[in-house]
């Protein structure tokens, strides 16, 4: 029982802290999606590279 009650509660832990940083991460790119250039949308949803090309040029802006 000693070690079952850590990590049961370090298990509930780790899930709830994945929830709430999914959950803030999930909000964020939609916010920003109509801030992108025209065509930019586009070529990061039809492939991956164009999605690294397109992170690649914000720089620091990111």
């Amino acid at each position: 029982m000693n070690d079952t009650t850590p990590e049961v509660g370090s298990a509930v832990g780790i899930a709830i802290t994945g929830s709430v940083l999914s959950t803030q991460r999930r909000a964020t790119p939609a916010d920003t999606i109509g801030q992108l250039p025209a065509g930019v949308p586009n070529l990061v949803r039809h492939s991956a590279a164009g999605g690294l090309e397109v992170v690649t040029g914000l720089g620091d802006a990111a």
